[in-house]
């Protein structure tokens, strides 16, 4: 996990029931590598 300034870079995560969220950024990724802000509302659990 890195924070710097205003970002936050995870790195090792699995994506759980996300098949739908995921097909859609897959077929939009040209349209939002087009957008200068991008935001992605997200939720994640550490299991110990």
């Amino acid at each position: 996990m890195e924070l710097n300034d205003n970002k936050l870079k995870l790195y090792g995560l699995s994506v759980v029931n996300g098949c739908q969220s995921l097909n859609t950024f897959q077929s939009c990724s040209e349209t939002i590598k087009k957008l200068d802000e991008k935001y992605v509302l997200f939720r994640f659990y550490e299991i110990p």
